[in-house]
């Protein structure tokens, strides 16, 4: 994209009356023109790459392949010059949907119509996995179309990803699906099941967060509030996080008056749907030599004793939520959070604070640094995935922390993250040991639209798309979905099974998972 502007003059004189009147200079046109530009660029560089695909394919017609649903999809992991496996194996938890891809290759110069029929029930649903345009120029297949009926339609010398969901699958089995096109040509595919019975959610839930604003513009608005939240919540997501803006500032004037009918609109929204972290924020509101000063500690304990009986009065008891102080804090951050969470817990100990390391350093974890100082008043952890949650874990379990989490934030641009890896959180709070788990972010875009990476001022973070109606799901929302509904029973599996049967499901589940997600590298 656009990176500087050069402007050459004739001569001094004429430079220096540049200068006086280059911070007028209006760049809007270069900066579209630039984005056109860059667009155009990367749209033709993936229509070149798909031509050379199909150009170095040895047979002629259509294609019908299988793939697994949370891997990679694209020209590349398409090998087109070797046979596509028509088979698939999975084994899936008895009562689950089997999910697989349905790769479709037109080679043809006319459209084709692909007509798929199954061999047993119906699948509970089809979805065109749709293409969208990364901030590093890459076509991802991450968007999810539902379909109407079995058939769609593929563009001459293109191809299409179909992901299906099958009807809750019983018994081991097969279910067969024939691809056909109007002109004769079909294609047998088979995905072998095997049904492990016997297993079981684990009856306490994991904490699962996905710091979604309601704030968050344009896929959440008024209107879709509760059907947002109740798709997260069938998801498994328990956890929501009040903005910042919407939360009062100690000492403050008037700011209570300001934001209270701000907080309460979001405590109703989310009232019943889990716990909330109050996001304050001090850090980025107050002066820094104010936010460490007695007379800010002093504040919060007036804040604290009208902020409690505002939760009460929203039905929101000591368990249902607690005070978020700083994101992502290290060194002085962390070693702020613990100041802050004695200055609450001295105004009211039964308040709960909350805290998500992004960092952890060696001096942090001496003795008397910010971690064991904060071990006794900090209430919920959540060290960021990586040497945070790898250094704080084995503390944690020394110190008999009974519930905490991780969380993963990934690489940028989001959409480029592997599905899997949204998958492979939960895996990762298992082998921590964490009751909980979560990721940035379900709907952050900056603002901008989720569907269009280029039109913000930094790539989205959003696992979902906006809609007229809701959103549009993701392979890497339903990936992270699956990864929940994995940690469930594989935590009621560590607890303890009573049959031989339940005990064989365990096991075989736990070498499916780490046989998928143990070698990818997510970090």
């Amino acid at each position: 994209m656009l990176d500087e502007i050069e402007l050459r003059v004739a001569s001094e004189s004429a430079g220096r009356q540049l200068d006086s009147e280059a911070a007028n200079l209006r760049t809007d046109g270069l900066a579209a023109d630039s984005l056109r530009r860059l667009r155009t660029g990367i749209q033709a560089d993936g229509s070149r790459r798909l031509a050379a695909a199909m150009d170095g394919r040895k047979a002629a017609g259509p294609t019908a392949w299988l793939a697994p649903p949370w891997g990679p999809l694209s020209v590349e992991s398409m090998t087109l010059n070797q046979q596509q496996p028509k088979a698939l194996q999975l084994s899936l938890p008895e009562g689950w949907s089997a999910q697989y891809v349905i790769g479709l290759l037109n080679s043809g110069d006319a459209d084709g119509v692909f007509s798929l029929s199954f061999g047993g029930d119906d699948p509970a649903a089809i979805y065109r996995v749709m293409p969208v345009l990364a901030a590093n120029g890459q076509a991802v297949y991450d968007a999810l179309e539902r379909l109407a009926d079995k058939r769609v339609t593929v563009s001459p010398r293109s191809l299409e990803y179909l992901l299906v969901r099958s009807a809750p699958t019983m018994e081991s089995g097969a279910n067969r699906v024939l691809v056909r096109t109007a002109d004769g040509w079909s294609q047998e595919l088979l995905i072998g099941i095997t049904s492990l019975g016997g297993l079981s959610a684990g009856d306490v839930p994991p904490d699962v967060v996905t710091w979604s604003y309601l704030s968050d513009s344009p896929i959440w608005n008024r209107g879709n509030r509760a059907r947002l939240i109740a798709l997260q919540r069938e998801a498994g997501v328990n956890v929501f996080v009040v903005h910042p803006r919407s939360i009062p500032i100690p000492g403050l004037n008037g700011d209570w008056e300001r934001k209270e009918p701000l907080l309460r609109d979001e405590l109703r929204a989310y009232k019943g749907a889990g716990t909330v972290l109050l996001y304050v924020s001090w850090k980025d509101y107050v002066e820094p030599d104010r936010l460490r000063s007695s007379g800010f500690r002093r504040a919060i304990d007036p804040w604290v004793k009208q902020l409690v009986p505002l939760m009460i009065s929203e039905g929101y008891g000591y368990g249902d939520w607690a005070v978020y102080p700083v994101d992502e804090p290290a060194g002085e951050g962390l070693a702020l959070v613990g100041r802050l969470a004695r200055s609450i817990k001295a105004a009211d100990s039964n308040v709960r604070v909350y805290a998500n390391p992004g960092a952890v350093g060696l001096t942090d974890l001496l003795p008397g640094g910010a971690v064991s100082s904060g071990l006794g008043a900090i209430d919920l952890w959540q060290p960021l995935l990586g040497v945070a949650a790898d250094s704080l874990a084995p503390i944690f379990r020394r110190s008999g922390v009974e519930r905490w989490s991780i969380y993963a934030v990934g690489t940028a641009p989001a959409k480029t993250i592997l599905p899997n890896c949204y998958r492979k959180i939960a895996w990762e709070a298992q082998r921590l040991g964490a009751t909980g788990f979560g990721f940035w972010s379900f709907s952050d875009t900056g603002g901008s639209s989720a569907w269009d990476d280029l039109d913000g001022t930094r790539p989205d973070w959003a696992a979902v798309y906006e809609a007229e109606a809701g959103v549009v799901t993701s392979r890497r929302w339903e990936a992270f979905r699956q990864g929940v509904m994995e940690y469930r029973l594989l935590d009621r599996c560590r607890r303890g099974t009573s049959t031989a049967g339940q005990v064989a499901s365990c096991a075989e589940l736990r070498k499916v998972i780490d046989s998928e997600l143990g070698a990818l590298q997510c970090r």
